[in-house]
C-alpha cells in the first residue's frame, strides 16, 4: 500500500480556506463550472456571474498552495501532491439521508453534488487516465439510496462522464456505491414497517472485521454491556465491544484504496457537538450496529444517554420508552412492531399537547455528556489510517488522505439529521482531518476544547500521540486564506466566527467566548477529564 508522499507530509498541518457568502450551488447536473479554467479538461461550462461550488473548491486548493508553480496554467494539478496515476481513489461524501425531516433544503444535510463533481474533476486530472474513482458512503439505515441519488442527480452526472469517454477513450468513469448491508423500511410517519429490514448488495469488495482490541478508546470503559448501537438488539453491539474484542465492520473498498478524500458537510451534531471530517468516517462502517452511540441510562447511574439531573416525569418517560424498545423491538415481529408503533403514535399526540413536553427532552445520548460516541469516531479514524487492505492494524499510515469540506450551505441547531440551513459560503481543504476540523469548528463559533473528540486529539497527551491525525501543537497550524498563508492564531484574529447554533443538548456548553475568540488557540483544557 502506498504511504503519504513527502509533499503531503510537509503540508499536513495546513488548511486552505475559501469564504464567500454570495456563493450558490449550481443545481443543474452535471454541475459544470461557470468558467473554462486553464486546467479544465472539458468543453462545457455554465454561464453565471455568481460564485459557485466549483470555483470555491478550486480557490481552497489554490489557497492551500498546491502545485503553486503551475497555478493559472493548463498543467495545474493540485491533487497531484496526494494522488498518483494508477491509484485507487475513494471519495467519501456525507450521504446520511435522502430528505430533510422538516422539508427544508436537503443540501444542509448532505454533501452537494456540485462539490462532488469538482472533486472528481481534480482527481481525474491527477490520475491522468490511469486508476479508479469510487464515490461511496453508508448512509443512515432508513435512507432510501435511490431517492438520494435522484436528488443529487447522480445518473446525470455519471452520464456526463460516460459521454466524455466516447470521444476520449482514456476518460475514467467514476462509480457510486451504497456501502450498507441493510436498509430499514419506514412508513410515511417515519416508523419501522412490519417487514422492517431489507438486505442490500453491500460493498462489492466485501467487509473487513477490524479488531482494535486495547487500542480502542472503548477498551476498559465502564458499563459496556449497556452500549447502544443503531439497531434495537443491544446484545449485538455489546458482543462486539467487550474486553479485548473491539470490532468494527469496515468497507473493503475503503480499506483497499490508496487515497481517501473526505467530503463532509459542515453541521452541528447532537452526539459529538459537530460533524466535519472525523465524524464523517462513520460511513465507512457497513453495519451500523457495530457503532457505539451511547450507554443506556442516566449519567448518575453508569450511562450517558441523558443527564441524571433530568426532571422526574421526563426521566420516567425515557425509562418507559427504553422498556418498550427492549421488549418489543429487540426481536421484532409483525405484532410487536405494530404494537410499538401504536403506542409511539399515541405518545406523540400526548407529547405535542402537554406543557411538560414543550421543552425538548435530551434522549438517546444527544447531549454534551455523551462520553461514548466520540470514542467510536476516534476508533474509526485510527482504522482508516492504520488498517491495511485486509483489516490488519499496522504502525504506519496505509493510505493517503485529503479533505474538502462542504460548508457552502451548512447546518446548525438540531444536526446532523434535522439542521436549520445556514448559508455561509465556506469550502475548506487539507491533508489531515484534524487541522481542517479545527478551522471549521472555529468558524462555526465553537471551542474545540469543549468537544471531547478534539480535546482528546489536540495537545501533548501521551495516549493520543500514536494517532496519525493528532495535533500536538495547534500553534503550528497554517491557514491559506485569500492571498496569504498565515498562522491559525492570526487567522482567528482576522476572521470572526459565524455564530452557528449548537444542538439544544449542547447549548451553553460548546460556544466560543465571543469577547475573546482568539483564545481558542491556547492549549488550556476546558473539557471534562477523559479516561
Amino acid at each position: 500500500m502506498n504511504t503519504p508522499n513527502n509533499n503531503s507530509a510537509n503540508c499536513e498541518h495546513s488548511v486552505g480556506v475559501a469564504i464567500d457568502s454570495a456563493t450558490q450551488y449550481n443545481n443543474t447536473a452535471p454541475f459544470h463550472p461557470h468558467t473554462a479554467y486553464p486546467e479544465y479538461q472539458f468543453e462545457k461550462i455554465t454561464a453565471s456571474d455568481t460564485p459557485d461550488a466549483y470555483e470555491m473548491v478550486r480557490e481552497s486548493l489554490r489557497a492551500l498552495g498546491l502545485d503553486a508553480d503551475n497555478y493559472g496554467s493548463e498543467s495545474w494539478n493540485p491533487l497531484g501532491e496526494v494522488i498518483k496515476p494508477g491509484d485507487k481513489v475513494v471519495i467519501k461524501p456525507n450521504w446520511v439521508l435522502d430528505n430533510h425531516p422538516r422539508n427544508l433544503d436537503v443540501f444542509s444535510v448532505i454533501t452537494h453534488p456540485s462539490v462532488i463533481r469538482a472533486t472528481i474533476d481534480y482527481v481525474l486530472i491527477a490520475l491522468q487516465g490511469n486508476g479508479t474513482v469510487t464515490v461511496c458512503d453508508a448512509p443512515q439505515a432508513e435512507c432510501n439510496f435511490a431517492r438520494l441519488q435522484a436528488l443529487s442527480q447522480i445518473a446525470e452526472l455519471l452520464d456526463f462522464y460516460v459521454q466524455q469517454k466516447k470521444s476520449h477513450p482514456e476518460q475514467l468513469i467514476p462509480r457510486f456505491l451504497d456501502l450498507r448491508k441493510i436498509q430499514y423500511l419506514m412508513d410515511s410517519d417515519g416508523y419501522l414497517k412490519d417487514d422492517g429490514r431489507e438486505k442490500l448488495a453491500g460493498d462489492p469488495a466485501g467487509y473487513r472485521l477490524v479488531n482494535l482490541a486495547q487500542d480502542s478508546l472503548l477498551y476498559d470503559l465502564d458499563n459496556l454491556e449497556n452500549l447502544y448501537g443503531a439497531d434495537y438488539d443491544r446484545s449485538f453491539t455489546a458482543e462486539h465491544h467487550q474486553g479485548d474484542r473491539q470490532e468494527y465492520l469496515v468497507s473493503g473498498t475503503v480499506l483497499g484504496a490508496d487515497v481517501v478524500i473526505s467530503l463532509p458537510k459542515m453541521k452541528s451534531h447532537k452526539k459529538t457537538g459537530v460533524t466535519l471530517n472525523l465524524k464523517n468516517l462513520v460511513g465507512i462502517n457497513g453495519d451500523k450496529n457495530y457503532l457505539t452511540h451511547f450507554r443506556v441510562g442516566a449519567s448518575n447511574a453508569g450511562g450517558d444517554e441523558y443527564p441524571g439531573t433530568m426532571a422526574g416525569k421526563q426521566k420516567l418517560t425515557l425509562r418507559g420508552q427504553r422498556f418498550l424498545i427492549d421488549r418489543l423491538l429487540t426481536k421484532p415481529n409483525r405484532l410487536s412492531v405494530g404494537l410499538f408503533n401504536v403506542i409511539s403514535k399515541t405518545y406523540r399526540k400526548i407529547r405535542d399537547t402537554g406543557s411538560m413536553y414543550l421543552t425538548p427532552t435530551i434522549r438517546l445520548g444527544d447531549w454534551h455528556g455523551n462520553d461514548t460516541a466520540w470514542r467510536m469516531v476516534v476508533d474509526l479514524n485510527r482504522i482508516l489510517f492504520l488498517a491495511d487492505s485486509d483489516g490488519v492494524m499496522r504502525e504506519t499510515p496505509q493510505r493517503r488522505y485529503f479533505s474538502i469540506v462542504d460548508g457552502i450551505l451548512a447546518g446548525d441547531g438540531d444536526g446532523p439529521l434535522d439542521p436549520t440551513p445556514k448559508p455561509v459560503g465556506i469550502i475548506l481543504s487539507g491533508f489531515s482531518p484534524t487541522p481542517v476540523d479545527l478551522v471549521g469548528t472555529y468558524l462555526m463559533g465553537f471551542d474545540y476544547r469543549r468537544l471531547r473528540l478534539y480535546d482528546y486529539i489536540v495537545g501533548e497527551r501521551s495516549d493520543s500521540r500514536t494517532l496519525p491525525y493528532a495535533v500536538a501543537d495547534i500553534q503550528k497550524l497554517k491557514v491559506g486564506f485569500k492571498e496569504s498563508q498565515t498562522s491559525y492564531q492570526d487567522f482567528c484574529k482576522k476572521q470572526a466566527p459565524l455564530g452557528f447554533k449548537p444542538h439544544y443538548g449542547w447549548k451553553n456548553r460548546v460556544e466560543l467566548n465571543t469577547t475573546d475568540s482568539a483564545t481558542v488557540t491556547s492549549d488550556t483544557k476546558l473539557a471534562s477529564s477523559i479516561k
